[in-house]
């Protein structure tokens, strides 16, 4: 009997045809359809604003009866045959969850699971959607009929009707950003023994200093004006707004010149990495990323860094005999699997801690980001994670393969069964 997941596509994701024109958008695909599949995925009205059709460029040639299409990532997920996904827009889902029990129960019966909806793991007062304010002030067109609090206890309620992946709890409690950051400097100094960038909490202006060799990060935000940036010193308006705290870390110029990975993990293994490079702040142009395949050890890295300091684009490895390229994927591979799984534990230890006896989600799917730093005692390249995700805000830049994402959805149904 095949299990049916409802997925609730995150409202972030919703594009139209002039956006996907007017920006790159890394969780969109760019691939050729059949006529029939194509017409089914187009009559589910749950997915406006999920797929269009396409032109085709001059490096795509199209079968026959096929379509170019651009679609969102996460309706390529076709999982095994035992496994369907069945569709419904976030609005829908948002009013459907505050039914009475009864008729809640009626109109989840079908569904094995549910995944998808807001990314809770973020501040939800930055999130793709308005949720109603209850001070007092007029309903605004767009919002949403209920508060985030009412929202997060309508999903509670559900959890006890159908499991929602990942679970509110561990999404609320597990992801805190400098949480994050604690456990990863705990696994790198007792266990990988590698360096790290230095991170503080920003609770109160501290004594003036030179801040130059720091930079600004905001816990769980969706800005990318508030992940990475340089700090002048100044202090954010409000240092908790929404439950999330501000961070001051080491500026890491390695990082700021290459970029870094983005890792899928699936049953706690690396499944594909994502070389994302860095962007020029004064170029206007974006560039994309691409599959990691070839790499270089730690040791490459520094020997190319050392002497070829003005040289910008050594992350794509040309060359090298088959041991070195091994060699070099077993040590970015084993750097990732230590560190996950000693984080997994750690986090499911605090989440115990807190009453909640779960396992984490992170052992179905996760991504890693890893980026380089220099350790000032050995003068050599470490790995060090910039930060881990999880749930359906976890993008898996199906811009750079289609075909990886398929791959994806076939490999992540086993451990999300389980």
């Amino acid at each position: 009997m095949r299990k049916v997941i409802l997925v609730v596509p995150e409202p972030g994701r919703i594009k139209t045809p002039l956006e996907l024109q007017q920006g790159t958008h890394h969780d969109w695909i760019l691939t050729a359809l059949p006529h029939g599949e194509l017409n089914y995925l187009m009559g589910i009205k749950h997915l406006n604003g999920l797929i269009f059709a396409a032109q085709p460029d001059k490096n795509h040639q199209v079968p026959t009866d096929h379509v170019m299409v651009h679609i969102n990532e996460l309706v390529r997920y076709p999982g095994p045959s035992d496994l369907r996904p069945c569709y419904m827009d976030f609005q829908t889902f948002s009013e459907i969850i505050f039914m009475s029990r009864e008729n809640l129960q009626q109109a989840m019966k079908g569904f094995t699971a549910i995944w998808g909806g807001l990314d809770l793991t973020k501040n939800p007062y930055e999130a793709p959607v308005r949720f109603h304010n209850r001070s007092g002030s007029p309903r605004r067109a767009g919002d949403l009929h209920c508060t985030f609090p009412e929202y997060l206890l309508a999903l509670r309620r559900l959890e006890k009707i159908l499991p929602i992946w990942p679970g509110t709890a561990e999404s609320r409690a597990a992801s805190s950003d400098h949480n994050i950051t604690t456990r990863l400097d705990a696994i790198a100094r007792e266990v990988t023994q590698s360096h790290r960038p230095t991170t503080h909490l920003l609770e109160k202006k501290p004594p003036d200093h030179c801040t130059t060799s720091w930079i600004l990060k905001c816990e769980a935000s969706q800005s990318k004006n508030h992940t990475k940036i340089l700090w002048d010193g100044g202090m954010p308006c409000n240092l908790e707004e929404g439950g999330c705290r501000w961070m001051v870390q080491h500026y890491v110029p390695e990082w700021a010149r290459v970029g870094q990975w983005r890792c899928l993990m699936v049953d706690m293994a690396p499944f594909y990495i994502i070389h994302e490079p860095s962007q020029n702040p004064g170029s206007s142009s974006l560039t994309l990323p691409y599959c990691r395949e070839d790499g270089w050890t730690l040791k490459e890295l520094t020997c190319m860094l050392t002497s070829n300091p003005d040289q910008q684009d050594f992350m794509s490895r040309e060359g090298g005999t088959r041991e070195q390229i091994q060699a070099a994927n077993d040590e970015i591979h084993r750097f990732l699997k230590q560190t996950l799984e000693i984080f997994i534990v750690a986090e499911e230890k605090e989440l115990n801690n807190r009453g909640l006896k779960i396992r984490s989600s992170l052992r179905v799917s996760a991504r890693v980001d890893l980026s380089i730093t220099k350790n000032p005692e050995t003068q050599e390249l470490d790995y060090f994670v910039s930060g881990i995700s999880r749930g359906p805000g976890m993008v898996l830049y199906g811009s750079s393969s289609a075909r990886n994402i398929q791959r994806y959805g076939l490999e992540y149904a086993n451990p999300f069964i389980k």
